[in-house]
């Protein structure tokens, strides 16, 4: 599902998320299209970059991402005096959706995430891999 944030008649979209686990230190890149748009017929798009940490909420069965600090910006189309503005909202839609929203949940109604539910514990970034630590039945 799309994120979006609007400041001062500028909207920012971010969609399309892509993981990439090889940033390092624990933690998750994700990459992101963008789209902006702002007074005068300004529609443009790019790819964004946030590093931040993935976490598995036990309780709520729920995927986090913590701390989305944007990396990157690119864009042949966002002009170049929005790009300080676009990469402040990118920044904040990210912060703020995330925040509040799980990245990921596991659904009762898929067998294969039902049983993930029953023995997942906690996950952990490390060496480019997904680590996950399962209980035993």
């Amino acid at each position: 599902m799309p994120m979006e944030k609007k400041k001062l008649f500028v909207k920012v979209v971010l969609s399309q998320p892509e993981v990439d686990l090889s940033v390092g230190n624990n933690k998750i890149g994700v990459f992101s299209n963008i789209e902006v748009i702002a007074p005068g017929g300004i529609k443009a798009e790019g790819k964004a970059k946030f590093n931040g940490s993935l976490s598995y909420n036990a309780e709520n069965h729920e995927f986090y991402f913590h701390n989305p600090e944007i990396i990157s910006l690119e864009s042949n189309s966002i002009p170049p005096k929005l790009m300080p503005k676009v990469k402040e909202l990118a920044q904040t839609t990210a912060s703020t959706y995330l925040a509040k929203k799980p990245v990921y949940k596991l659904n009762d109604k898929n067998l294969k995430h039902k049983l993930a539910k029953s023995v997942l514990e906690s996950i952990e970034v490390k060496n480019n891999k997904l680590m996950v630590k399962l209980s035993a039945f």
